[in-house]
């Protein structure tokens, strides 16, 4: 674990807004992932005197 020793949000974001910490040979990594689809929990329904979970898929905006 790299010591960073961050003592408040703005040492925090100027740390990760120094791109060439993480390019080249460096042994850090920067990801960032977006979801392409996603869903939510849908209400509870009944099956042959079993629930059943649903789910309703969110759309994203691009």
């Amino acid at each position: 674990m790299i010591k960073t020793k961050f003592a408040n949000k703005a040492l925090a974001e100027r740390f990760i807004k120094e791109c060439k910490d993480f390019e080249g040979l460096s042994k850090l990594r920067m990801y960032k992932a977006v979801p392409e689809r996603f869903w939510k929990p849908a209400p509870t329904k009944m099956f042959n005197d079993k629930f059943v979970d649903s789910r309703i898929e969110v759309i994203v905006k691009k």
